[in-house]
């Protein structure tokens, strides 16, 4: 994981050399609020609600024809969300021990609250109208790779506070991202931006492992992205 995260920045690194001598290129840095949530494909594993989350990091926009526009970058995002456990025998591991879930024993149906941080390497395609006045404005679509490099959960009914669930969460996550938003032209060199985005999410954030139940948790978010480009 180490090796991946030096990799992936050594690549942005690289693109800011590079900028300097190409005025197509230019950085920036990003920060959102995003609104996340979990969803299930299984009855008995419900959503807990909508989650503030965190995510920031450098943007990279590579101008490809007048008004398109290559999306890269790398982000560090901290992402929560919850689910409420209502059915009976759901293996889950935390602290590396197996807990079976079991509304009977426990008397409450189980809520885990779960905070997962990732690196992300967004890639996708950002289009700009012609310049009105002070400002631009600007679509975008693409995909999220995600890498993991921590995963806790809490749960009141079962103790657990920060708990380990590493061996819970798929070390990749794939998810997408449309977007809608403005710049505003301070100066050719200094744009600021504000983009609403929608980021659903693809594949299973959850393990699957031999004789574990097989379920689908994704991840989903609406966010508020604000950002500065050089």
């Amino acid at each position: 994981m180490k090796n991946v995260i030096a990799l992936l920045s050594l690549m942005i690194l690289a693109n800011m050399a590079y900028s300097q001598d190409d005025k197509k290129l230019r950085l920036g840095l990003v920060g959102a609020s995003d609104f996340t949530w979990f969803s299930s494909d299984r009855p008995e594993v419900i959503n807990d609600g909508v989650k503030l989350s965190f995510t920031g990091g450098i943007s990279v926009e590579y101008q490809l024809l007048d008004n398109y526009y290559l999306l890269t970058g790398i982000q560090f995002n901290t992402l929560k969300g919850g689910l409420q456990y209502t059915g009976d025998s759901i293996p889950f591991i935390a602290n590396e021990t197996l807990i079976w879930f079991n509304s009977t024993q426990i008397g409450n149906d189980v809520t885990v609250g779960h905070t997962l941080n990732y690196v992300e390497v967004p890639i996708g395609m950002k289009l700009k109208t012609n310049e009105i006045g002070y400002f631009t404005y600007h679509a975008s679509f693409g995909i999220r790779p995600m890498f993991n490099t921590s995963a806790v959960a809490d749960a009141d009914q079962l103790s657990l506070q920060d708990a380990n669930i590493n061996e819970e969460i798929s070390f990749f996550n794939l998810g997408g991202f449309v977007g809608l938003g403005a710049d505003y032209i301070i100066t050719r060199k200094f744009i600021v931006s504000a983009t609403l985005r929608y980021n659903p999410g693809f594949t299973d954030l959850t393990t699957n492992d031999a004789g574990r139940v097989k379920d689908k948790i994704v991840m989903n978010s609406i966010a508020l992205q604000i950002g500065v480009t050089f």
